[in-house]
């Protein structure tokens, strides 16, 4: 499997596996592309358990271990990542990991309709009054 690499001065944000992003930019061995174009699914899945019966103290919690599959949908192309078997805790780190790709598309959405008015084009001092 062939590295993928950030172009330019992009940096990487995150990485799951094989899959990257910065903060334009999805990249996965089968492609990549723009955040926004981007779909994310995650999907958890128990671990076979051994018939091993032990004893578990009180309040020590489930231990048991699970698989997840990152897929990263984008325009001609898909990508399945396999995460695991992990435990509780890496599920919640990879949870935020991909929540954190998703707010990434939002971001590049919400400030790419955001317009910054040019102060050089105002050409009077006057202040508007306020409305009634």
């Amino acid at each position: 499997m062939e590295a993928v690499q950030a172009r330019g001065t992009e940096r990487l944000i995150l990485r799951i596996g094989a899959v990257s992003a910065t903060s334009r930019t999805v990249l996965t061995p089968a492609g990549s592309a723009p955040v926004n174009d981007v779909r994310w699914t995650l999907k958890e899945q128990a671990s076979p358990r051994r018939r091993v019966w032990r004893r578990t103290p009180t309040g020590a919690g489930a231990t048991g271990r699970v698989q997840l599959t990152v897929t990263v949908h984008g325009p001609g192309w898909q990508h399945t990542e396999a995460v695991g078997p992990v435990t509780r805790e890496e599920v919640a780190a990879v949870r935020a990991r991909v929540t954190q790709a998703r707010m990434l598309a939002l971001r590049s959405v919400v400030w790419s309709s955001v317009t910054v008015p040019d102060p050089a084009a105002q050409v009077s001092g006057e202040v508007a009054a306020p409305a009634r």
